[in-house]
């Protein structure tokens, strides 16, 4: 019986994105942190701090979505994500993947800011299958891949049922007509 997601909390301080996982950490969370991270970068913040305290499990979803958000944070010059209060059944998730590399594994005390955070709030899991969640999904493992030549076998059949059924799905979807818009405001 598969447990229950976790949450994901996020808040922030200054210049710093501090995000906080609380239970299980899966696909569910990817894409919403995904789209987090990306707006919180485009807004100027540049230090993202992570709190691994109380994370029961991370899929390999979540954890490649947190590749790429260290990876873009490297790309524009700042440090890579900090990750704090990691359990070492997590750590070692790092390390077999082969992505520990990415991090900052700063301590195993508390966040730097975690008391002085007064926006945190929850994010909302992608309940739905979307072609965005199917995209961030294949995008994540994508950069294990790339991270790593030895996730190659573990994600290669993975990687191409989820492209195959990603390119089904968009291709059954029916388009607008030239007309519909049209009609619709006609009445």
């Amino acid at each position: 019986m598969e447990q229950p997601a976790g949450q994901i909390w996020v808040g922030t301080l200054e210049q710093t994105v501090c995000v906080r996982v609380q239970g299980r950490a899966t696909h569910l969370h990817g894409q919403p942190l995904r789209d987090v991270a990306r707006e919180m970068l485009s807004r100027g913040f540049r230090r993202v701090e992570l709190d691994l305290g109380k994370c029961t499990y991370m899929d390999s979803t979540f954890l490649g979505v947190l590749v790429g958000i260290s990876m873009r944070l490297e790309k524009m010059g700042a440090d890579k994500v900090a990750i704090f209060r990691i359990s070492p059944r997590n750590l070692e998730l790092f390390k077999t993947l082969g992505v520990d590399r990415f991090f900052q594994m700063d301590s195993p005390g508390a966040m730097a800011h975690a008391d002085d955070l007064n926006d945190a709030r929850a994010l909302v899991e992608a309940r739905q299958a979307t072609p965005a969640w199917a995209t961030t999904i294949i995008e994540a493992h994508q950069l294990l891949v790339e991270s790593d030549d030895r996730n190659e076998p573990r994600f290669k059949e993975l990687l191409a049922f989820l492209k195959e059924d990603l390119a089904r799905k968009e291709t059954a979807m029916p388009g607008p007509s030239n007309d519909e818009g049209a009609r619709r405001w006609k009445h």
